[in-house]
């Protein structure tokens, strides 16, 4: 009975990571979906309001799926904000440079 659930939680551990993979190669690979630049841009313009609670001191910049944020926000939202740029369709990589009451360095998010 005992590698019977070996088995069961190998398979579960496969699919689960051949998920996490699938979405990995979905980002970088090229579909008919896929934004430009300008659309990329105004779609996450477009979603600001739902990330911060002061979008307008917010300022993005797309260059090939690569995000440059920048800007200044509530130290609690910073971290929320950078995740969810992350997650995005379209977005290869997200250059931070937002700064909050924190004063942490600006840096670079890997996808």
């Amino acid at each position: 009975m005992n590698s019977l659930w070996n088995v069961a939680a190998a398979f579960a551990a496969g699919a689960a990571a051949m998920y996490c993979a699938e979405r990995a190669v979905a980002r970088w690979r090229p579909g008919p979906q896929s934004l430009t630049d300008a659309q990329l841009c105004e779609h996450i313009k477009a979603r600001l309001p739902d990330l911060v609670s002061q979008p307008d001191a917010i300022d993005i910049e797309v260059h090939a799926g690569i995000v440059r944020v920048a800007g200044r926000v509530p130290a609690d939202e910073r971290s929320g904000l950078l995740m969810r740029l992350t997650d995005m369709p379209g977005v290869r990589m997200v250059r931070n440079a937002v700064s909050s009451s924190d004063e942490i360095e600006p840096g670079i998010l890997r996808v």
